[in-house]
């Protein structure tokens, strides 16, 4: 377990050299001169003399590889650089708001995590069932939906309408469930779905049949022998959902003005901030990386097979 550990760690490394140099081919190729929009912000005639000269302050006169080596060399000492308009530094920035985000996105994952697993169950429990035809008609509406627009439309029908739930804002659990809802309506039907395939599945194994021929109930069997097993491509799913949910909440805190990264992408994009967004992209693949990693070690405990082949190869 510690080598497999190691290794991904080590797999890191490539990993954030070729982020780093598509983020900062990225952002080099949109249009724009973050010179002349820092000069529009702070009120200045933006003409050539003053341009050339912030030009100059940002190192932005430099050709592009010596840009590139400054600030990985930076990185290597975790310095992410520092803002072009707020001049404070990108880490803490991002670290200040990180947190919002993470919260967001750890709650859509609760509750896809938690709806996933009710509907699953009871659709594997009885198949053909009202649960079952039902959460196939829940899977075909929430992959049709954008998350921002069903969003909105909660906005609309709760905080609106009802005046049951906060519109916008953070700070306490009424104004995070709308948002986190949100973002994990598909989430939740395509994971219970895909855990109720499993279930079926593994039902029809001689190790269930043999359990039932035992005296164990059918729900006794759905949930010792099945459900662990079951588990297995769900765990590797979120693994990959929690990256697709990063970047839908940046739209998310968007519409629910959530204090979180969102906001701070989408003004560093428009301001040209090159250091923000690199530093933005670079925390997210770390925060990705992460993840998949946990999901293996959590892949490996679930299913001893896993853990006997590491044995093996030992």
């Amino acid at each position: 377990m510690a080598r497999h550990i190691a290794a991904r760690l080590l797999g890191l490394l490539p990993t954030l050299l070729v982020i780093s140099l598509v983020s900062f081919a990225i952002t080099q190729l949109t249009p724009g001169d973050p010179a002349m929009l820092l000069l529009q912000q702070r009120g200045q005639d933006p003409t050539g003399e003053a341009i050339s000269q912030i030009r100059q302050e940002l190192g932005l006169d430099q050709p592009l590889a010596m840009q590139y080596l400054h600030w990985f060399q930076r990185l290597c000492i975790g310095d992410l650089g520092r803002s072009y308009y707020s001049e404070e530094p990108v880490l803490a920035e991002i670290m200040l708001r990180l947190p919002a985000t993470l919260e967001l996105t750890l709650a859509a994952m609760l509750v896809a995590l938690t709806v996933a697993l009710t509907l699953g169950l009871a659709a594997a429990y009885r198949p053909g069932g009202w649960v079952d035809r039902f959460s196939k008609a829940y899977a075909l509406v929430a992959v049709s939906l954008p998350s921002y627009w069903l969003g909105l439309v909660l906005m609309f029908v709760f905080a609106v309408q009802l005046q049951w739930l906060p519109a916008v804002g953070r700070g306490s659990l009424p104004q995070l469930l709308l948002p986190a809802i949100s973002l994990g309506f598909t989430a939740a039907a395509v994971h219970a779905r895909l855990l109720c395939s499993g279930l079926l599945e593994s039902g029809r194994s001689p190790c269930a049949e043999f359990a039932l021929t035992k005296g164990l109930t059918a729900w006794q069997v759905l949930l010792r022998h099945s459900l662990p097993v079951s588990l297995l491509p769900v765990v590797t799913s979120l693994g990959s959902t929690f990256g697709h949910m990063l970047g839908g909440a940046v739209l998310i805190e968007t519409v629910f003005a959530w204090p979180g990264l969102g906001k701070l992408l989408v003004d560093a994009i428009f301001n040209r901030d090159y250091p923000l967004i690199q530093g933005y992209v670079l925390v997210m693949a770390v925060l990705y990386t992460l993840v998949n990693l946990w999901t293996d070690l959590v892949c490996v405990w679930l299913d001893p097979r896993l853990r006997m082949g590491e044995g093996r190869d030992r």
